[in-house]
Formats: structure tokens, sequence, C-alpha cells
């Protein structure tokens, strides 16, 4: 609920500073937390299951925040 929201933030607030990364914490949520994990995943090579599993997904419903590579994309175009 929201004090794990507050802590999310809290911990994004942390890392963005330890990292000297400049974000404003307030303009991310949860929502593209797990999306950019699950497509950091994807690109590292992980296979769908393990991302899956990492987002606590109970159905397939994960692969909707999926967005094709770079990579994916040209083949599709080197294709058309």
């Amino acid at each position: 609920g929201q004090a794990m929201a507050d802590m999310s933030r809290r911990h994004m607030q942390d890392m963005s500073s330890h990292f000297n990364m400049g974000l404003r914490v307030k303009d991310y949520g949860s929502h593209s937390l797990r999306r950019g994990g699950a497509n950091a995943m994807k690109e590292a090579g992980w296979p769908p299951m393990r991302i899956q599993e990492h987002g606590r997904w109970t159905s397939d419903c994960y692969k909707r925040y999926l967005e094709r590579s770079a990579v994916e994309r040209m083949e599709v175009t080197r294709a058309m």
C-alpha cells in the first residue's frame, strides 16, 4: 500500500543521490520501476520465467510490460 510506495520513493531518492543521477523521484511510480525492471532483465538476456518470478506476476500479463529492443525493431525493419 502507501507505506510500500513511500519506502520505494525513499529508496529511489537514496539511489539517485548515491549515484548522482539527479532524478526527480516524484516523476516516477512503482509502475515505472516494474516496467523498467522487466525490460532491463529482458535486455540482459534473462529467461521469461525468471522475469515473471522476479516481478511476482502470477500470470503472463508481465509480457504487456515488455518492449521490443532496438535490435528486434531493426530485424523487423530489415524483413520488410
